[in-house]
């Protein structure tokens, strides 16, 4: 039977294919084309608006009237909508498959069972501030994604709300592709969060801050065993996607975005600047949901390596005491996710 570790990094691959990545390529391409066209066509309904000049002069196509311009404005504004529930309703169905399978066939649950009776020699196959990282970085951009949603749903054109998101991606990029220690990573996470009206995120980056203290404090103050904290750590930090619900909440998110697009269009007809923030969120967004999700396989499969280790020091230690095992490695591979 194939080693457990495989079938996570195999069965992973599905959730992480270069179609969907050309899927939602194509989504944004296509709205930072309806943008331009917005772009393109107000200008030249200025240029009939205020000016006698043909559109010809100024290197434009010329027009019937400014009535022509706005329905061209209209379709295009309409188009750009389109991409951008399309683009929501992908990457809001990919996060959704992550978490169906992390949490399939109870795997989180045996995970954590698994990491709790690691030894301490075991514990330090695992780097811990990996599993905060990507975990924590990953949960944020569920919230993010949460909030882009809603703006988009509710029609909103306010350019501030959007640029807030889009400068919270941008510090979740930046922790993403650095290394740094488990507090730092959090405080971090945790000010992002907490303008979220979710209290279920606030909470759970409490918790999982206070573990990280903890644990920090305690070794600072009696020299406690740092494998003793990682454990704790690492369990608080899976702990904490479990009660996070993100299946729930990603389900409800893909729900909700089953909208009249032509009133999201009507909103953004006419606001260019606006769309190009919409789109630029959206780009960060996936890009941010790359750099998690890979971190979370890649800490998965270090977990799943180490108690794999962990079940054959235990096979070898029962092989010995008796002639006939209790059970098997692949036994064991089976109960491991």
């Amino acid at each position: 039977m194939d080693n457990e570790l495989s079938k996570v990094i195999v069965e992973m691959s599905i959730n992480d294919t270069s179609a969907s990545d050309i899927e939602i390529s194509g989504f944004l391409s296509e709205c930072a084309v309806a943008t331009s066209l917005i772009n393109n066509y107000m200008k030249q309904m200025f240029l009939l608006e205020y000016t006698d000049v043909p559109l010809t002069e100024f290197g434009y196509v010329q027009e019937a009237s400014v009535s022509d311009v706005k329905d061209k404005i209209k379709t295009a504004a309409r188009s750009a909508a389109t991409s951008i529930l399309n683009f929501l309703k992908k990457i809001g169905t990919l996060i959704l498959n992550f978490f169906n399978w992390l949490f399939g066939k109870n795997k989180l649950d045996r995970l954590i069972k698994k990491v709790d009776s690691m030894s301490g020699i075991t514990v330090m196959d695992v780097d811990r501030d990996s599993v905060v990282n990507c975990f924590g970085g990953f949960l944020v951009t569920l919230s993010i994604y949460e909030e882009f949603a809603d703006l988009v749903t509710s029609m909103s054109s306010n350019p501030h709300k959007y640029t807030r998101l889009d400068i919270y991606l941008d510090t979740l990029i930046s922790v993403g592709t650095s290394k740094k220690p488990s507090g730092q990573m959090l405080t971090t996470f945790n000010d992002v969060i907490s303008s979220n009206k979710d209290k279920d995120y606030r909470d759970m980056f409490k918790f999982l801050k206070e573990k990280v203290e903890s644990a920090e404090k305690g070794a600072a103050e009696t020299g406690s065993n740092r494998q003793a904290d990682d454990k704790m750590i690492i369990s608080a930090a899976l702990l904490s996607v479990k009660e996070a619900e993100p299946i729930e909440k990603a389900s409800k998110i893909l729900k909700s975005l089953d909208v009249n697009i032509d009133n999201f269009s009507e909103n953004i007809t006419g606001e260019p600047k606006l769309m190009e923030t919409i789109n630029d969120i959206a780009k960060k967004l996936n890009r941010s949901y790359a750099i998690y999700q890979k971190k979370c396989v890649e800490v998965i499969a270090e977990l799943v390596k180490a108690t794999e280790k962990e079940n054959k020091k235990a096979t070898v230690k029962s092989n010995k005491k008796s002639d006939t095992p209790t059970y098997t490695f692949t036994d064991v591979e089976e109960s491991v996710l």
